[in-house]
């Protein structure tokens, strides 16, 4: 993609460096914004009284689950 933006006999190592650092600094930008935004949410939602009970319950039915199969060894 690079030799379709700039070419390559222009480029320096100066010109490469910022190419690569703006890129880091957007890419982290991006990517950053996202996790926060959906981290956010994800706060919110875990917050309610139904999202707490299935959080709580799907262990709870994992370890009845591995219980019960357990129970044929030891009897």
């Amino acid at each position: 993609m690079v030799p379709v933006v700039i070419s390559l006999d222009q480029v320096t190592q100066t010109t490469w460096r910022l190419l690569r650092v703006s890129t880091t600094v957007l890419v982290l930008l991006v990517v950053g914004s996202a996790f926060v935004a959906y981290a956010a949410r994800a706060q919110h939602l875990l917050r309610s009284q139904n999202a707490q009970k299935a959080i709580f319950k799907t262990p709870a039915v994992i370890t009845a689950i591995s219980a019960l199969g357990m129970l044929p060894n030891v009897f």
